[in-house]
């Protein structure tokens, strides 16, 4: 019985096995994290806690939420060319979690609305949440913005962050654009940037 109990306890949620999955496939291919597979890894956490903080005042699915912000991403491990994982990259986060989704002990509906997500098709409350937290969590990492900046610069596109600002205008909950608002403006202060809201 207590050796039972034990393995109760290592057992892993759906969420961390999620997070575990979408470490290593940035692992295996950081080429659109910068080279550097924490950047992603980081930033897709960043949305999931935000995700969780607008969620709050939002009634939803919590677990399906936390998988779905962890993965809203995960497109860009697929083996691909940059302008491929940069155009489609939402519509490719299947192909790069088909084998292992059915480690995830999910209902019917939240496995639906999963492949939903990863195959590009956003027709949930808790994609919407996803859409809103994904542009303030990057408000909120110096990190991904220099990267993005950098990145911007050495390929002839110097209005990368002041595209990133302009997104403020597509969050869609007013949970969001509370949370947002003292987020946006730092950054926009930070970076010097025209104020889009």
């Amino acid at each position: 019985m207590v050796s039972f109990v034990i393995e109760l306890g290592c057992m892993k949620t759906n969420v961390e096995r999620a997070d575990q999955f979408l470490k290593s496939a940035f692992e295996n291919n950081p080429s659109y994290s910068f080279g550097e597979p924490s950047i992603m890894y980081n930033h897709s956490r960043r949305v999931r806690d935000m995700a969780l903080e607008i969620a709050a005042s939002v009634p939803c699915d919590r677990e399906l939420l936390e998988i779905l912000a962890l993965f809203h991403d995960i497109g860009k491990a697929y083996d691909a060319d940059e302008q491929t994982l940069r155009e489609r990259h939402d519509e490719l986060g299947y192909e790069v979690t088909k084998d292992f989704l059915p480690q995830l002990k999910l209902t019917d509906e939240q496995r639906h609305k999963l492949v939903d997500f990863l195959k590009g098709t956003f027709n949930s409350i808790e994609s919407t949440i996803i859409k809103d937290a994904d542009i303030i969590a990057f408000f909120t990492d110096p990190i991904l913005q220099q990267e993005l900046k950098d990145w911007g610069d050495s390929r002839g596109l110097p209005n990368e962050l002041q595209r990133k600002a302009e997104k403020i205008s597509k969050l869609s909950l007013q949970a969001s654009k509370a949370i947002a608002e003292p987020l946006y403006n730092a950054y926009i202060k930070t970076w010097g940037l025209e104020n889009s809201s």
